[in-house]
């Protein structure tokens, strides 16, 4: 219904006099891309959020272009695909560069967080977590809600992969309330489904079912079709 009521709203933008503010467009090719990528469609996703970086650079829009990388970063990162990690990692050095230029501490600190990101790629925990938690540190700081929640996801699935499933859990329950709080379903889902996960390594099995029942039924509503096959593995 999202990605229908954005469609006619380009089409209402092109006939638009005098034009509409390339800003204004390029929000809604940016929403596009994040609908996409919450329903598993990392190729779409790319194809919506390269228009938006398209537009930015015609503009001269830095903070236009910046977001779009940010959000290319993310997605590139969701294929999973060695192919992709290059691309997710120049995404965030490019953003993270324009970032510091114009002051934005929001798009510092996402750039820091898919940064971190590469390093996972790479088996290395240690740097991964070093520049999440710096990411964190400047999003509790400025009140970055969608910041905090992926750093926290992601934290708490590298404390999982280490088998510290307790304080894997905390990490993750904090992570979901972020997410809630600022309408960010996929980094709810990552965080349900590392939080079942460690409480699998510690044999809370009840527990365990209960919170990948849950996530499914989320899932499966917010059509998050990679998430549900995660959930039901």
């Amino acid at each position: 219904t999202a990605l229908d009521s954005y469609a006619k709203a380009l089409e209402v933008a092109s006939r638009v006099s005098p034009p509409l503010a390339p800003r204004r467009v390029m929000d809604i090719y940016q929403r596009r891309g994040q609908i996409w990528r919450l329903m598993s469609r990392m190729a779409d996703s790319l194809t919506e959020l390269d228009r938006m970086l398209t537009m930015a650079r015609e503009a001269d829009d830095r903070f236009a272009e910046a977001q779009a990388l940010v959000d290319l970063s993310l997605t590139h990162w969701l294929f999973f695909s060695s192919e992709h990690a290059p691309l997710t990692k120049s995404c965030a050095e490019e953003a993270l560069r324009i970032g510091r230029e114009i002051g934005d501490e929001e798009i510092v600190a996402k750039s820091l967080s898919y940064l971190g990101l590469v390093h996972q790629v790479d088996g290395d925990l240690v740097r991964g977590d070093e520049k999440l938690e710096e990411s964190l540190r400047i999003s509790e700081a400025r009140g970055f809600k969608d910041a905090i929640a992926q750093d926290l996801t992601w934290l708490g699935a590298h404390a999982g992969w280490r088998g510290e499933f307790r304080r894997a859990i905390p990490l993750c329950l904090r992570a979901e309330e972020t997410a809630r709080e600022n309408h960010d379903g996929l980094s709810e889902l990552l965080g349900l489904a590392f939080r079942c996960l460690a409480l699998i390594g510690l044999g809370e099995y009840e527990q365990g079912l209960a919170t990948i029942n849950e996530g499914l039924t989320k899932a499966r509503d917010r059509e998050s079709v990679w998430v549900v096959g995660r959930l039901t593995n």
